[in-house]
């Protein structure tokens, strides 16, 4: 609600407004004026909050200000020689400098910070942006240093553009200009942090990517900005007497309102202004319409390759357009395209430009193995119906395919759970992860399988008849397989008599036969018989008797 006016005064005004004046040359004074200022016959009636001066012996000259959104007042100026504001005191290097000071809201002076070199330099526009940077306009001529940035001119003067941070250190400078002699006028904000500056230029000039020739003495310019300092586009106009844009403001909806003068004639796309001798003002409005594009990006799908597109269509601003992109290339969509970031920069028929970056990433990785593969069931036997679950441990990739017979021979299913039936033999199953970038090696599990036991072809007992106690047997079983073959007697799992495909009896006594069979942890198979003769022993003879016991000789 408050109002901050600067200007500068000298001996004339002392009997209008209060002031202090130094050796009777030009100072600048900053006031502070509550709301409902009014001038009446040249006269002000306002009841000021404070008022603040500066000066020297020589002359300095505020020419713009503003207000932070804390109610700080941030002026700009030239001076020439030594300027004490507070405690600082600037030092000129050279014709004018120009200084940015700090007021806070209650007019003390809170930094000083002075730009410019050896030769002329002025600040003309000044604006404060809502995160409390300050951005100066203006021209000089030779090398400037704003803080620890330097520029050069090109020619006799040159536009800069300069932003300091809130705590008075610089955070950019800019330049653009020719041979002739440039300025930036004015200043206004513009849509998305940027900045639009107006001028005058003479000769050729160069401003960002756009040269311009002057069509008589002086024409004018307009030019945007980024938050960072790059002037992004350009545009300029004039006939052949002398032009400038003094003013500018910028409106919500695209529009940049341009107020200047001109000598002869000039022209506004269809709209001719005669001038009428001497120098005229004028007013305009331009349009500018954003740039639009909607791009479709196809990356690349694995790391190293080169297929990813960008394309897109424009709209807004006038056509043509034309593309640069940072590469090189200038057509509008770019394919065969690697992983990385891609600056483009479209201009149309305006000369209004839109910068947009499209990145390209990789849309899969290569896989990576899996770290182990298990199964939740082993050991069975071969006649099992039940079902066995495989899992793949760790990795990446789009999906884990499992074979056998070896990594990648015989698929047999996807997942990295996999439910099959149980297999009748052992068997070795592979896992590895894979996608459109490639394969992995294996991760192997071996489920074990119990065979169920096959029954002899035969059994044999050699010999096949013994006598009785007197000599062994070996029983002896041909083909068949199980975990172990057992020999009874009597009857098929009767008594015990030993283990193995090949046995022997010591001895028999009686007649006996023999049943073999394979026995397993899966089952046990028929029997099979083998008997073998037993011959009883000759017994000895205990006594011996006759039918008479004495008869004659020869009877």
């Amino acid at each position: 609600g408050f109002h901050a006016v600067i200007n500068y005064f000298d001996k004339s005004l002392l009997e209008e407004i209060q002031k202090v004046v130094r050796g009777g040359v030009p100072s600048f004074k900053l006031y502070m004026l509550y709301p409902g200022l009014q001038l009446r016959d040249g006269e002000i009636y306002q009841i000021m909050q404070w008022v603040k001066q500066a000066g020297s012996v020589t002359t300095e000259t505020g020419t713009g200000i503003g207000t932070d959104m804390s109610g700080n007042v941030l002026v700009t100026g030239i001076f020439q020689s030594s300027l004490t504001i507070g405690s600082t005191t600037l030092t000129s290097s050279g014709a004018n400098d120009i200084f940015l000071t700090k007021y806070s809201r209650y007019g003390e002076p809170v930094w000083a910070v002075q730009a410019g070199g050896t030769q002329d330099d002025q600040s003309y526009s000044i604006h404060i942006n809502p995160a409390g940077q300050t951005i100066i306009a203006g021209s000089f001529i030779g090398t400037a240093q704003f803080g620890l940035n330097s520029i050069t001119s090109a020619g006799a003067g040159d536009i800069f553009v300069a932003a300091f941070n809130a705590d008075g250190t610089n955070a950019w400078a800019t330049r653009a200009g020719g041979l002739g002699d440039d300025a930036a006028l004015a200043l206004s904000p513009w849509i998305n942090g940027d900045y639009m500056i107006g001028g005058r230029f003479s000769q050729t000039t160069t401003i960002g990517a756009k040269q311009f020739q002057s069509a008589g003495g002086n024409d004018l310019f307009l030019a945007r900005i980024d938050a960072l300092g790059v002037i992004r586009f350009a545009i300029a106009n004039g006939g052949q007497g002398d032009d400038a844009a003094f003013a500018l403001t910028t409106g919500t909806t695209g529009k940049v309102y341009i107020g200047g003068n001109y000598s002869q004639n000039i022209g506004f796309g269809t709209n001719i202004l005669l001038g009428s001798g001497g120098t005229d003002a004028f007013f305009a409005t331009l349009s500018f319409d954003d740039l639009y594009i909607a791009p479709v990006v196809t990356n690349v799908n694995c790391p190293g390759g080169s297929d990813g597109t960008i394309s897109y269509e424009v709209a807004g601003g006038r056509a043509p357009y034309t593309f640069q992109w940072d590469n090189g290339s200038t057509t509008q969509n770019l394919t065969g395209l690697v992983v990385g970031n891609y600056q483009l920069t479209i201009t149309d028929a305006n000369g209004c430009t839109k910068d947009t970056t499209f990145t390209i990433i990789s849309e899969s990785l290569p896989p990576t193995a899996p770290t182990a593969a298990t199964t939740d069931r082993e050991n069975f036997c071969e006649n099992d119906n039940g079902n066995i679950l495989l899992t793949a441990i760790g990795g990446t990739g789009e999906i884990v395919k499992w074979y056998t017979d070896g990594c990648g021979t015989t698929p047999v299913g996807e997942d990295e759970i996999l439910s099959l039936a149980s297999p009748d033999t052992t068997t070795t199953y592979y896992a590895r992860w894979e996608n459109v970038c490639g394969i992995t090696s294996c991760a192997e599990v071996t489920v074990h399988v119990r065979n169920l036991p096959e029954t002899p072809i035969s059994v044999m007992a050699i010999p096949a008849t013994v006598c009785a106690g007197a000599e062994s047997v070996t029983l002896t079983a041909t083909g068949g397989s199980g975990d172990i073959f057992r020999w009874y007697k009597n009857s098929c799992g009767g008594i015990l008599e030993g283990e193995g495909s090949t046995f022997v009896v010591p001895s028999l006594t009686t007649n006996t036969t023999f049943y073999g069979r394979y026995e397993s942890y899966c089952g046990i198979t028929p029997c099979l018989p083998v008997s073998v003769t037993v011959l009883p022993q000759p017994v000895k003879v205990t006594s011996v008797t006759a039918s008479v016991s004495e008869i004659c000789f020869n009877y």
